[in-house]
């Protein structure tokens, strides 16, 4: 048994929302062998099938329960009900417990955490790059982290035995690449490689209202329309508390787009081919 797996199997550990991500979260460490598994949730009837299929060992409708026992307690909320969580219960949690998350974004977020989180108690956030199109429980799966690029965005305060558990815990999910990162160029990154595309996603499909593309769509319109099936609540809040990276990013391809409209517009055929083939040689190195 490798370290991980002694780790994990016996630890007690609490899962904090059990939607797409904690739903898997819970799949997938069960399936690695942990058997201390406490989850706690607003809706009830997410219980009763997390209770049919035998993932938990105890589910908590009071957090103060969840809180008293679990060594490490993964927030599987949105930013703001992260925040709200930590502030509402941060007197609550056991001392030397080690507590992550899977949000999307982190600066915007950690002061407010931080400020509110006693010295016995670490927080080392985190982000998981795994998800599905549909969202809640009804669509977690025990694989949604394998071999998914996991960032963990430790605080200069994090013990290096924390990080080091928040690692284990991402290979124990099924990560195959783990990396550290700031907060800072997490925020950054994640702008261009999941915030804009979905920007363009839904910017797309809006324009496809009333124009009956199915009969005329093949994998092109499959491709650029999927990651629209989002959920407005949860985005709208990670596109505005990262507006300051996000918004220039949108400017940025509106330009690019102006150059491309441009050249059509102009019948420049020797410029246009040279844009699309930089663009296709771009692809083929980043993969």
């Amino acid at each position: 048994m490798d370290d991980a797996s002694s780790t994990f199997q016996s630890a007690t550990i609490g899962v904090v929302g059990l939607g797409l991500m904690g739903g898997s979260i819970i799949k997938a460490l069960k399936r690695h062998g942990c058997s201390d598994l406490i989850g706690i949730d607003a809706n009830q009837h997410i219980f009763q099938q997390a209770r049919q299929e035998g993932l938990l060992h105890n589910e908590q409708n009071q957090v103060t329960d969840l809180l008293k026992d679990a060594t490490l307690i993964i927030l599987c909320l949105t930013p703001s009900e992260t925040i709200k969580f930590v502030q509402t219960n941060h007197e609550k949690f056991r001392s030397g417990s080690v507590i992550t998350d899977i949000c999307g974004i982190k600066t915007s977020m950690l002061d407010q955490i931080q400020k509110h989180l006693r010295k016995d108690v670490d927080y080392v956030p985190a982000h998981p790059m795994a998800g599905r199109e549909k969202g809640g429980f009804d669509y977690s799966q025990e694989t949604l982290f394998d071999g998914c690029n996991y960032i963990i965005t430790p605080l200069q305060t994090n013990r290096e035995a924390s990080i080091d558990l928040v690692r284990q815990l991402a290979h124990a999910l099924g990560s195959s690449n783990v990396f550290l990162s700031s907060p800072e160029q997490h925020d950054h990154m994640i702008t261009y490689t999941s915030q804009i595309p979905h920007v363009l996603s839904v910017v797309y499909m809006k324009e496809a209202a009333g124009r009956q593309p199915k009969s005329f769509s093949a994998g092109s319109y499959k491709d650029v329309s999927r990651v629209a099936s989002i959920d407005g609540k949860m985005w709208s809040e990670l596109f505005i508390s990262n507006r300051n990276y996000l918004v220039p990013e949108i400017q940025l391809l509106k330009e690019k787009l102006s150059e491309v409209e441009q050249l059509i517009q102009n019948g420049d055929q020797a410029n246009l081919e040279n844009y699309l083939t930089e663009a296709a040689s771009i692809k083929k190195e980043l993969g």
